[in-house]
């Protein structure tokens, strides 16, 4: 969202064709990443949430979750949003994957533990897997991979690029960026975005200040989060799509 709506990302939108890398492409990457990656991971939660026993095993279960087998009004409701067409092929037609089952295992095994650390060190391996397969199986193919995302990328890690690109950083808080680096995980300089073994350094990195901090100052986090959820009726960034 913030990434959107920075003045870099809005600026450039502007010059569209006219920039040296087509501008509108690289936000409508951005755009078509977080609206496919939300639509093949939250119906999976949602799954589990209300229907456990069935997530599994059954006529529904996870092993046969595919955008071609969805009741007709549901498959029309997908294939109408943004960037269909090319999207579902890339990301597999929403197939389930090694990780993402294994990540759900994971969730079997927490409900069952009372609190410990043993129990929070499933809780980790639960979230590295899900990151496996949002990184790898959507994002990868989905994005990283497209020649002209991949071009902005690279450019941007040239000297004068890299000046005026946003810092890549994770923000552990609803606001923009902090001051506080216990509550951020900035990318390290060597970093290739679009190579996903050099991005999964970084985001283990990440997801292991993130699950210390839960583990440290849980309220502070929920709460946090609690705020992000909200943002569900934050309209779109101004210049973008």
């Amino acid at each position: 969202m913030h990434s959107l709506d920075t003045f870099q990302m809005q600026s450039a939108y502007l010059l569209g064709r006219s920039a040296p890398i087509d501008a509108n492409e690289v936000a409508n990457g951005l755009g078509q990443g977080n609206l496919w990656l939300y639509s093949d991971i939250a119906p999976a939660h949602w799954f589990y949430s209300h229907y456990p026993d069935h997530f599994f095993n059954g006529m529904a279960c996870v092993d046969k979750r595919h955008a071609n087998q969805l009741e007709p009004p549901v498959k029309q409701a997908v294939n109408d949003l943004p960037w269909a067409s090319k999207s579902l092929g890339k990301m597999g037609h929403f197939q389930s994957t090694s990780p993402l089952i294994k990540g759900f295992l994971h969730v079997v095994q927490i409900e069952k533990m009372a609190p410990s650390y043993e129990r929070e060190d499933i809780q980790l391996k639960h979230l590295m897997a899900i990151a496996d397969h949002e990184q790898e199986q959507i994002l990868q193919p989905l994005i990283y991979e497209d020649p002209i995302f991949k071009k902005w990328l690279v450019t941007q890690r040239g000297r004068l690029w890299r000046c005026l690109s946003p810092t890549y950083e994770i923000v552990f808080t609803h606001a923009c960026s902090t001051r506080n680096p216990q509550l951020k995980s900035v990318a390290p300089d060597d970093m290739v975005v679009e190579d996903f073994e050099s991005r999964m350094k970084w985001i283990e990195q990440a997801a292991g200040k993130f699950h210390g901090l839960m583990r440290t100052d849980a309220q502070l986090m929920e709460n946090e989060l609690a705020t992000i959820a909200r943002w569900v009726d934050a309209p779109d960034a101004r210049w973008v799509y």
